[in-house]
């Protein structure tokens, strides 16, 4: 068995995020995606002002673009996490009871790398299945001149992430601002905010690296 942590919830949501919410983001953001045909893991930024109105409108609790998009951050922090786990060596995944198990010595080596794989210790990750489907696509394609943000190797416009809220709570800065990101997600070393421009000339914005090996240099965080 491995040792005692944090319940999940105390991993997954601070800042009034709840597993509904969740569920809403993912949800709204796949369903716009399949309705407009982006594949890979371009996400247009009129999806997420979809989802910011989705999960206002089921929950009540409004939430902004900028809230929206450090949560899709986090989620892809969670997902790759979770993926990290599930594809260490001698640990097994039970996908009909969402749980993970592995001897005790293998789970104090992972957990020595991250504590955020405590996470996990009891209950898999609730939402493996969607996050699969939009973090783990290898494509990238970008349609009806939208823009759109990219999970890939790039930077994000006019962002600073407050380092002391682990689920990056944006600031909205101006032109001349640079993003610090949060130790705690994997988009490690973006450096500088720069502006680029698509090829077909809309403002094309970005999320993250694509590298999992990116989360400051631990294999698991």
């Amino acid at each position: 068995m491995p040792p005692n942590f944090k319940d999940q919830n105390e991993y997954f949501y601070h800042g009034g995020w709840t597993p509904e919410m969740d569920n809403l983001l993912l949800t709204s953001i796949l369903r716009e995606k399949q309705m407009h045909s982006f594949e890979g893991t371009v996400i247009p930024v009129e999806f997420l002002y979809e989802a910011e109105a989705t999960i206002e409108e089921e929950t009540g609790v409004r939430v902004n673009r900028d809230d929206v998009y450090n949560r899709l951050q986090f989620l892809e922090h969670r997902y790759r996490s979770f993926k990290g786990l599930v594809d260490h060596a001698g640990t097994r995944w039970d996908k009909p009871s969402n749980k993970v198990f592995a001897s005790e010595k293998t789970w104090t080596a992972i957990l020595k790398n991250s504590e955020f794989i405590g996470a996990y210790t009891v209950d898999g990750e609730p939402e493996f299945k969607q996050m699969q489907m939009l973090f783990s696509g290898d494509g990238l394609k970008q349609n009806k001149n939208q823009e759109v943000i990219t999970i890939s190797d790039t930077t994000v416009e006019d962002v600073e992430i407050d380092k002391t809220n682990r689920l990056g709570k944006v600031h909205v800065r101006g032109q001349s601002s640079s993003a610090t990101l949060n130790p705690s997600n994997r988009f490690d070393e973006v450096g500088n905010i720069s502006d680029r421009e698509s090829s077909n000339g809309k403002q094309v914005a970005s999320c993250a690296s694509s590298s999992p090996n990116a989360w400051r240099h631990r294999p698991y965080e």
